[in-house]
């Protein structure tokens, strides 16, 4: 008999059950443990690895300083500079209902939006960029979780409202966004930084030195020199609260290399406070006009050269008056019944303008005028510059000529004015006007920006008799004897145009545009000076009364800081555009519209009895708005503009059509 197995006990079999269950979870706990630290090191090893660095290794971007603009004598014009910049990590912040109550009046900005922004998923949240010191450290006493302060560069410019328009201004993420701070944003901007930094235990981060060091923008040097453009702004704001104007410009140009050495435009603004831009621009180069009496000297320089006219001939002006057609040409001083070509210049004769330019004929004065610069882009370094408006020559009525010869019927830009005296000044050569000197790169390299070339305009010898007979105008009868500057004789043209009243669309009798246009010194000139005076209200609009003064005062001072040698004073110059001493002094007879006849616009209109007047509806097609626009004004035609771009259609199509009709243009931007 086999001896009995002895019997385990229930307790003790309940125990080995409870240890081989126990040790069964133990067993797959083990190994999914290893299965996990297989996937986590040798599978996946390379991810995780990747996902450490990223929690506690960050690579952040340095800005980089915006490039400096520098007036041609080094002068700071814009600069950039650091300031302090607020952000957040809302996943660090405790309390953030608390944090955007205390934030909020140190921000200037509403608690219901800081609170948005803190409650962001996001690690990283702007709450307000380039504070000023005082805030930064009332930010930095707070110590609120999560809130910290960045340097970030801003742009500054020193001279606050000086040269605003011309400088434009830059946006919070460093591009330029208008003026030269647009047009030159390539050489601006700069390279940006990069950075390694180390996040501790507490997320903070412990920033080393950079791997690549941010490389600031270019310098550029402009051409503008800062005490002649302060002094041309005040000359020209002089002149247009003198005068109640709505507008003016003056532009100041080296004679011999057509370099800008001021640009002012009114109103202006400062571009430290972009907000107070308003209706601030650069009006030299984007807004176009009829330039008037001041086309003069350019019709008379084309005749000269083209061997249409000698210096010395004469031409009857008929006491002023000069019938084409229906229309009748008036000269506003028609006391004489015969003038040479220069005392044509000096009275400022449209009917003796009007002859000269016959003897020219069409396609010899559109060509002179294209080589003087007119009707194409001068290539300034501003965005929005504008060509103006010349049509095909072949097109020209005989009362197209004519009114062109004395500036109607085409539309220029300032800084095309100064360009073409500038030829005149300097030996019949026109040079592309320019804004910028060399621009000197991080790593010192020098840049010179490319220009259009230089081309012949008009020989040395009709140069030298035009600045001959510009210095006739400042003699005793000339529309410009008033002007004087103590030691210099000056040269110059005045002008006093009709404008266009927007609602009529016909020249208005109350509406001028003031000008002069001028060389300082005559008999060696170094400035080329124009001054602009765009609604004159008040007793005075003649050009040598509204923009004379302002162009001597440029004069005056500018070439007195240059150091140009004077003549010595034998007598006391006679005060500038003098007022009449009493009510009794005859005050000045306004200029009338340059034509008389049914209708005000240099295009002939056809009486057609009680149907109504006939007008020439253009083809608009193809044209860009700004160009439509001067189309149909000096055509005479209301319009109506549908969309942007080019116009790709319109209604009714080109042809005869009665005045009264508005013409509907569609614009299409493809």
């Amino acid at each position: 008999m086999s001896a009995a197995t002895p019997r385990i006990p229930a307790p003790h079999r309940w125990l080995r059950v409870r240890l081989c269950l126990v040790a069964s979870v133990m067993g797959l706990l083990l190994i999914a443990i290893g299965y996990k630290a297989f996937a986590v090191q040798i599978r996946d090893g390379a991810r995780m690895s990747a996902f450490a660095r990223a929690q506690h290794a960050h690579q952040a971007e340095l800005p980089a300083p915006r490039g400096t603009l520098l007036d041609v004598n080094g002068t700071e014009l814009a600069i950039s500079v650091d300031v302090d910049s607020v952000w957040a990590d809302p996943s660090e912040t405790v309390d953030p209902a608390g944090t955007a109550r205390r934030l909020a009046p140190l921000l200037g900005v509403d608690a219901k939006v800081l609170l948005a922004k803190l409650s962001s998923p996001r690690r990283f949240v702007w709450l307000r960029r380039r504070i000023s010191p005082a805030t930064a450290q009332k930010v930095r006493a707070l110590a609120a979780a999560g809130i910290a302060l960045m340097a970030e560069p801003r742009r500054y410019y020193p001279g606050k409202s000086l040269a605003g328009p011309v400088l434009g201004f830059a946006g919070l993420d460093g591009r330029g966004l208008d003026g030269l701070e647009l047009r030159l944003d390539e050489y601006l901007v700069g390279k940006p930084g990069v950075v390694d930094a180390t996040r501790d235990a507490r997320g903070d981060l412990l920033v080393s030195d950079p791997l690549l060091p941010a490389q600031p923008g270019a310098a550029i040097t402009l051409t503008i020199d800062r005490f002649i453009q302060f002094t041309a702004e005040r000359a020209l704001a002089s002149a247009i609260e003198t005068h109640s104007a709505r507008a003016g410009i003056a532009v100041v140009l080296d004679a011999r290399t057509a370099a800008i050495r001021a640009l002012a435009s009114w109103p202006t603004f400062d571009p430290n406070d972009p907000a107070t831009r308003g209706e601030a621009r650069n009006r030299a180069v984007t807004d176009v006009f009829e330039p008037g009496s001041t086309m003069k000297l350019f019709t008379i320089a084309a005749a000269l050269e083209a061997g249409a006219v000698a210096a010395d001939d004469t031409f009857e002006v008929d006491g002023g008056q000069l019938r084409i057609g229906r229309k009748v040409i008036r000269d506003t001083h028609f006391e004489h019944e015969h003038l040479t070509v220069g005392e044509v210049l000096k009275f400022s004769s449209n009917v003796g303008a009007v002859k000269i330019v016959r003897r020219l004929g069409r396609a010899g004065m559109a060509a002179a005028l294209r080589r003087m610069g007119f009707a194409a882009r001068t290539g300034i370094e501003l965005p929005g510059e504008r060509a103006g408006q010349l049509r095909d020559p072949a097109l020209w009525k005989e009362l197209d000529l004519a009114t062109i010869a004395f500036g109607y019927g085409m539309t220029a830009t300032p800084i095309q004015l100064a360009a073409g005296l500038a030829a005149v000044a300097g030996d019949g050569i026109w040079r592309a006007p320019h804004l910028v000197e060399r621009i000197t790169h991080a790593d010192g390299r020098l840049e010179l920006p490319p220009r259009a070339p230089n081309r012949v305009a008009v020989s040395p010898a009709t140069a030298r008799t035009m600045r001959g007979m510009l210095a006739m105008v400042m003699e005793p009868g000339g529309t410009g004897e008033k002007l004087r500057v103590a030691g210099y004789t000056l040269a110059g043209k005045t002008g006093t145009s009709h404008k266009v009243d927007p609602a009529t669309r016909r020249y208005a009798p109350d509406l001028y545009l003031a000008s002069f246009a001028g060389l300082a010194p005559a008999d060696d000139p170094r400035l080329v000076i124009v001054v602009m005076i765009d609604e004159p209200r008040g007793k005075k609009y003649f050009g040598g009364q509204v923009a004379g003064p302002a162009f001597a005062e440029i004069a005056s001072e500018s070439l007195r800081y240059l150091g140009v040698r004077g003549k010595p004073v034998v007598a006391e110059p006679a005060p500038l555009a003098p007022e009449p001493d009493s009510a009794s002094a005859a005050a000045p007879v306004p200029p009338t519209p340059p034509l008389e006849a049914e209708a005000d616009t240099p295009d002939e209109a056809v009486s057609v009895g009680t149907r109504g007047t006939i007008v020439e509806i253009p083809d608009f097609t193809g044209l860009a708005i700004g160009a439509a626009l001067d189309l149909a004004r000096i055509r005479g035609v209301r319009i109506e503009i549908e969309g942007s771009g080019r116009a790709v259609r319109q209604f009714p199509r080109p042809g005869r059509a009665l005045e009264s009709i508005t013409c509907r243009i569609t614009f299409d931007p493809r």
